[in-house]
């Protein structure tokens, strides 16, 4: 391997798989420490600039793995600087998530996600799970109280969205003047709003405790869907660190994880096929140990090409042509018992009120408007 496998992505062209860099370093914390720090040898060899942002989050992890082995290594002295200053961060996060936390459970019950929940089951220790917030469920009965409780405790929305579009998203933002952010969750999984779908997954949770507070935690197999799920998804900050959260939920959770339960939870959410496709990048590149029965079950289900098509786009930057894709699967997803004729006629609504536009007769105007916009931004980009 070459420098030049290691190079700084293009942010337009990348996509939600991790690149060279990244993989040495997810195989840095999640290996055998023999072989991670082999990874990790690789990768100090090969990054000797500037770190860039998706690898730093990845260093904490990568020295908590191997601080038995860091004596005379200083690249990894470096990595365990990275994991101190984030175990300072979490430190602090806490201190300030305890009390809202055993607030918010005296409404609603919270359920913790990603990675509050990964350190609430013990999965990996405070500082070697970088955080920007904390994901809480709260479910739907309970979710207006629980928001407004947060908003009446000095926290306002990240990115403020019309009312409409509220009700169809799965999680709002909110952030507090003191850095302090929750992603309060209507629903654990993006696109599946639809009544009753975290049911299985909420009778499945388990008592845990992050920060002092009671809480409940994900099932490791929901949490293994959900972990794949959200982490394929493009984001502007690449969240490669999905990888190592899922191999450490396999590690932990050991012979007792149930591969029926995965299977049969990605099948009735229609994920099935994003789901095949995270494991078989698991076990090809990281040797996750999956059975071949859930190849095979997967690669079954209903819905075999549509899913596979969003599979492929959910990974790369927002298109126009993969944005109708996405929103018309959310939107069937919030519909699971209507017909094809009325989806397709209940469409224009979700539009509307995904852009605040009020009538479904306004969306086409909206619609080149934007197609307007992208283009404009597109040929200012080149310029």
């Amino acid at each position: 391997m070459s420098r030049a496998s290691l190079p700084d992505a293009d942010p337009g062209r990348r996509t939600a798989w991790p690149l060279p860099g990244e993989r040495l370093l997810l195989a840095a914390g999640t290996a055998p420490p023999d072989r991670g720090l082999d990874a990790f040898r690789t990768w100090a060899r090969l990054r000797p600039g500037p770190v860039p942002p998706a690898e730093r989050r990845l260093l904490p992890l990568a020295w908590w793995n191997l601080r038995s082995l860091s004596r005379g290594e200083p690249a990894l002295e470096a990595a365990g600087e990275a994991f101190r200053g984030a175990w300072a961060d979490t430190v602090r996060r806490e201190a300030s998530v305890a009390g809202i936390l055993a607030s918010l459970g005296a409404l609603a019950a919270p359920v913790l996600l990603k990675g509050a929940a990964l350190v609430a089951s013990g999965v990996v220790p405070s500082g070697a799970r970088p955080m920007a917030d904390v994901d809480v469920l709260v479910e739907a009965g309970r979710h207006e109280a629980a928001r407004a409780f947060l908003l009446g405790a000095g926290f306002t929305p990240i990115l403020p969205a019309p009312e409409g579009a509220r009700a169809r998203l799965h999680s709002e933002g909110l952030r507090r003047s003191d850095g302090l952010a929750f992603d309060l969750h209507a629903a654990a999984f993006a696109s599946h709003r639809a009544p009753g779908a975290d049911d299985p997954l909420l009778a499945r949770t388990r008592a845990a405790s992050y920060a002092g507070a009671a809480v409940r935690v994900p099932a490791p197999e929901d949490h293994l869907l959900l972990v794949c799920w959200h982490g394929l998804h493009w984001s502007d900050a690449p969240a490669v660190h999905w990888v190592a959260d899922a191999l450490l939920l396999l590690r932990h959770a050991g012979d007792r994880f149930d591969w029926d339960v995965f299977t049969a939870e990605a099948v009735r959410r229609n994920v099935a096929a994003s789901a095949a496709r995270a494991l078989r990048f698991l076990s090809a590149d990281f040797g996750a140990a999956v059975p071949p029965r859930v190849f095979l079950a997967l690669d079954a289900a209903p819905g075999g090409f549509l899913g596979r098509l969003e599979a492929a786009t959910i990974v790369r930057p927002p298109s126009l042509a993969g944005g109708l894709l996405v929103h018309w699967l959310s939107h069937r997803r919030a519909r699971p018992g209507a017909g094809l004729w009325s989806s397709l006629v209940g469409f224009p609504r979700h539009f509307a009120d995904m852009w605040g536009v009020g009538a479904p007769a306004r969306v086409p105007g909206e619609a080149l408007s934007r197609i307007r916009s992208r283009i404009r931004k597109s040929r200012e980009t080149r310029a």
